[in-house]
């Protein structure tokens, strides 16, 4: 077999989940003899080997490009697209597995390219749940917008597809409700690096506490993510505001402005929570957090299956956030709090129960790595795509 996987992104080089879960999936894929490339959308052409892997980046290009002073970002992204389908006539795979569906308009190239061309076609679900449940704050013309230049090209393609990689089982039904027979869908949830399952060394963690001035006697609730509109700032900010015990609140991701620490606390003073941005978060840095804190904060409003509270479960670190997209999955069988979907009051008054009562902390712990060892592996990831791949 010859099998291109191909990473859509409207983000240029910045990393996302998507990208990271693809790069980890494939190259288990390649470790087990496969022949496989990864392609990604990208801010600059080039080619690298990692891991044994082949990555070939293609530049994103704007059909904007002479108005793009003037047009916001988020709408130009929609409409980026690449060599990719150019190249894929060229090489004519026998297989192209797509992770991501955005930019939208690229993905219904690709996919047309392949059909036309005689390539099977899957893809893994990153951002379906997303894509289908626009984001909570979108007003009527946004949400319009979004229906017309995301979910439409979306539909489009889905007929296209021989195969479909499910990250959770509740996704089928989404699926099937696009008439979607349940013979394509297959379920394949995301692993964890294993990075994240070795233990930081006492060198690392006290390298974290002396670089963010962390005190380690009190509680340290940690949040980690894009510092988007759907991922849940403004909750924390919420908790900042309402929490009466000591503890300190990391705020990890790279910041949107200089100037968002100073937003995010105007007007407000707490003598019991102390706030600490990190900015970009190395990796060595995120795992000693998992392993310094007593809680991961992930009130996000939108996701699939995210890669954060797999990391976290690994680490033995429980998670509280609110049930939504695949999260329910995840945190199944009491491995974590669940918070119905953006009940604020309810996820500020969790947390504060949680740090009073801290005994069911510990069994939550236990049972979230426990989890994650028997569901979430990156290996079981790649010999299921296997299989998917040989019945194409």
């Amino acid at each position: 077999m010859n099998i291109i996987a191909i990473t859509l992104s409207t983000s240029g080089d910045k990393i996302g989940g998507a990208y990271i879960a693809s790069e980890l999936h494939t190259i288990n894929i390649k470790k087990l003899g496969v022949n496989i490339e990864l392609w990604r959308m990208w801010s600059f052409d080039s080619e690298q080997i990692k891991d044994g892997l082949k990555v070939r980046s293609f530049e994103s290009k704007s059909v904007f490009k002479l108005f793009s002073k003037f047009l916001p970002k988020r709408f130009i992204s929609i409409f980026l697209y690449s060599e990719i389908s150019k190249e894929l006539i060229r090489k004519k795979p026998d297989i192209v597995h797509i992770h991501n569906i955005l930019p939208p308009f690229e993905l219904l190239r690709i996919c047309k390219i392949c059909k036309k061309n005689n390539i099977k076609t899957l893809i893994t679900t990153h951002g379906f749940y997303e894509c289908f449940n626009p984001s909570f704050n979108f007003n009527f013309l946004e949400r319009y917008l979004w229906k017309w230049v995301v979910t439409n090209p979306v539909n489009k393609s889905l007929p296209l597809f021989d195969a479909f990689m499910s990250l959770y089982p509740l996704e089928a039904n989404l699926l099937k409700s696009k008439n979607i027979p349940n013979s394509k869908i297959h379920l394949v949830p995301n692993g964890v690096d294993s990075f994240y399952e070795e233990k930081p060394s006492n060198k690392e963690i006290n390298c974290v506490i002396n670089k963010y001035n962390i005190d380690k006697s009190d509680p340290i609730l940690f949040f980690t993510g894009n510092h988007t509109a759907n991922k849940g700032l403004d909750i924390i900010r919420e908790l900042y505001k309402n929490l009466n015990i000591k503890s300190t609140i990391i705020i990890g991701g790279r910041l949107s402005n200089k100037n968002e620490p100073k937003s995010f606390l105007k007007g407000i003073y707490s003598k019991n929570v102390r706030v600490v941005f990190t900015d970009f978060l190395p990796i060595i840095d995120q795992r000693a957090f998992y392993h310094l804190s007593t809680l991961l904060l992930f009130p996000s409003r939108s996701d699939t299956l995210p890669l954060t509270i797999i990391e976290s479960m690994a680490c033995g670190l429980p998670v509280i956030a609110f049930n939504v997209g695949g999260i329910n999955f995840l945190l199944k069988n009491n491995t974590g709090y669940l918070i119905n979907p953006n009940d604020v009051d309810a996820f500020c008054k969790k947390v504060k129960n949680i740090l009073e009562n801290k005994q069911d902390l510990k069994i939550k712990s236990i049972k979230a790595k426990e989890r994650q060892n028997k569901v979430f592996s990156w290996p079981k990831a790649a010999n299921k795509s296997i299989k998917i791949y040989e019945n194409l």
